[in-house]
């Protein structure tokens, strides 16, 4: 494998940025108590407790002035995404970034005239992020175990979504037939060389900036696709002919006249 770091298991810190969270004038620090968990998701909170503390995502608190309750989320695989209550403490004294997603059809622009795709999901997405110092102490949860605080960018901010699209649209500026969608990276290509060519291209920049991505295999057929997930699409002779010979008549149908060149997919 070429790229052997970007595929490891471990927690990557983007090495391009660090995060500082801005609050508003006059904000004042709120401190809320720990929420009972149920008995049965106790362990299991405990358990993610645990692997973010190794993952150097989280460190242990006697005190601080600022403490949010944990929202957990039970995941398909029977863990938990541990997620603070920021709407109760953090997220209304943030000043707003200014940035946001973007919208679909502006990624699907990026792809036109692709026939082969494939899809690099980012490991722990937000929490590749390093915050600094200073947000280091606003980002303190409250739980059964004590306080813990977030030494990287956190699910349940309001901020986060927006701060991490902002990187990594910076990150991956000006490579054709890509876009990202927070930690979900799509390459395209008119044929395997392309999309190859700018999959290594988008890989080495993963690299670079000490990014991890999820390690997935999935094959096809007999073929086997790698680290990523790889679907190649055709549009075949046949879906061609009975395109051309529908177009007109969809485009007349109903009440709203669509122009035919209106209608024509975007992946041809």
């Amino acid at each position: 494998m070429e790229f052997p770091k970007v595929f490891s298991t471990d927690t990557g810190i983007f090495s391009k940025h660090q995060v500082r969270l801005n609050l508003v004038n006059n904000a004042e620090p709120r401190f809320l108590r720990a929420r009972t968990l149920p008995i049965a998701l106790q362990h299991r909170v405990e358990a993610e407790l645990v692997r973010l503390m190794a993952a150097d995502i989280i460190e242990p608190v006697d005190h601080s002035p600022w403490a949010t309750p944990i929202v957990p989320i039970l995941k398909p695989d029977g863990t938990v995404r541990i997620c603070g209550d920021y709407r109760l403490t953090l997220n209304p004294v943030l000043e707003a970034t200014g940035n946001s997603l973007p919208k679909i059809d502006h990624l699907c622009a990026n792809f036109a005239n692709a026939r082969i795709f494939s899809k690099i999901d980012l490991r722990d997405a937000y929490q590749q992020m390093e915050l600094d110092n200073q947000s280091r102490v606003c980002t303190t949860i409250n739980t059964h175990l004590g306080l813990f605080r977030y030494k990287r960018l956190c699910f349940g901010l309001s901020c986060a979504p927006s701060i991490f699209q902002r990187a990594m649209d910076n990150l991956l500026r000006g490579i054709d037939g890509v876009g990202c969608l927070l930690d979900d990276i799509h390459i395209t290509g008119r044929d395997v060389g392309e999309h190859n060519r700018r999959l290594r291209q988008v890989l080495k920049i993963l690299d670079d900036a000490n990014l991890r991505a999820k390690g997935n295999k999935l094959t096809q057929g007999d073929q086997q696709l790698g680290p990523f997930r790889h679907f190649p699409y055709r549009w075949s002779h046949d879906a061609e002919i009975w395109y051309t010979a529908s177009e007109e008549p969809l485009s007349m149908t109903g009440k709203t006249k669509i122009p035919p060149d209106q209608l024509r997919s975007p992946w041809r």
